[in-house]
This record gives structure tokens, sequence and C-alpha cells, in this order.
């Protein structure tokens, strides 16, 4: 379901009020970064680097997966982890050293509060993916969508469906920021595991 035209108008308006650019540089940034965002995914000669903790696919897992190009420079960072209840993944984007893009993927289960906990409670399948857009550090667009359904991959398919949605998410887009340049600087499964707290 889109958004009401006054709920848009609302939303639009903070996001250039957030970050200071006039309707026609928004759009002119958002059509440059995807530019880039295809340059990068269309680049068949990146070279890619994984570094995972020794508990793989195991609740509280994590991988890193950089991919640089000819010059050894990373264009592009995977982010993913796992716990009880889902799991994360989060790709960056850098141009110049610095993020411009990130698109998280989540998926997370709970048990139906409408199903018998005593004989065999169903689950609800969460699904979501949000995309951040950044000019000079600053997030200028927020963008999400989700779907929910006892089968994942019902989930999925609905997902596919769903319109992306704005979103006024500036204070949740410097946590992402900060977490994906702190991610980079990690060598090492051990370095890893130590961020993550295993």
């Amino acid at each position: 379901m889109l958004a009401s035209p006054h709920l848009m108008k609302t939303l639009l308006t903070i996001l250039l009020a957030s970050s200071s650019l006039s309707f026609a540089d928004l759009k002119q940034e958002i059509a440059h970064i995807r530019t880039q965002y295809n340059k990068i995914e269309s680049n068949k000669d990146l070279s890619a680097k994984t570094i995972q903790t020794n508990e793989d696919f195991a609740p509280n897992s994590g991988t890193i997966k950089r991919y640089t190009n000819k010059a050894g420079i990373t264009v592009k960072q995977t982010i993913e982890w796992g716990g009880d209840h889902g799991s994360v993944s989060r790709t960056a984007y850098f141009m110049n050293g610095e993020i411009f893009f990130i698109y998280s993927n989540m998926s997370s289960w709970q048990f139906d509060p409408n199903s018998d906990p005593n004989n065999n409670p169903s689950t609800i399948e969460t699904v979501r993916e949000e995309r951040h857009y950044f000019v000079d550090g600053k997030c200028v667009r927020a963008l999400e969508k989700m779907a929910s359904s006892p089968k994942y991959e019902v989930a999925l398919e609905l997902l596919k469906k769903q319109a992306n949605k704005e979103i006024p998410d500036t204070e949740n887009a410097s946590r992402l920021l900060k977490e994906a340049y702190a991610m980079l600087k990690i060598k090492s499964a051990k370095e890893l595991e130590t961020h993550m707290g295993l």
C-alpha cells in the first residue's frame, strides 16, 4: 500500500531538510548513486576475501566478505550474522573510500501468538529490506519494505510485491555507517569474534 500524497510530501520535506539538498539535486545524487552501484555490481574483475567466525551458520556467527578492485581498493563489503531468531545481511558500497549506499536484508521469526503453545505452536516469518543513500556522509534517502507469513518462502514472494516506503531514518543510518566503517578495519576471524563478543 502506497503512502498518501500528504505523507509522502511530509517525508520528502524531512529528508530534504536533513540533507540540505534541493529536490533537483537530490534526484541527481540518487541517479549518480544508482549508476555507481550498477558499475560495482557489474564489475567482473573484483577480488573477494572472506573473514568468518568459527561457528559458521550457527547462532551468533558472523561473516565479512570484502570486494576490491584491481587497485586493491575496497568497493563493496557484505556483513552477515545470525542469531537465535533471525539473520542479517548488510552490504555497503564505497566510492573514493566513502560509503554511498547500504542495502540491508533481514529475516526473523517468532511464535504466532494466536497458536496453541502446548500443541505444535506455529511461527511467523518476517523479511525486511532497507536501502540507505548517502552523500558526504549524510543519509539523503531511506527506503524500507517488509512482509510476513507463516512460511519463509511465501514471505519472500510477498516482499517482492511490496513497494518501497520512504522513512525518516537518519539516526539508524548513522549507526549503520559507523558499523560498516568499523567492520572495514577487521582483518581476521579473531578480530571479528572479538567485535561480535563471541
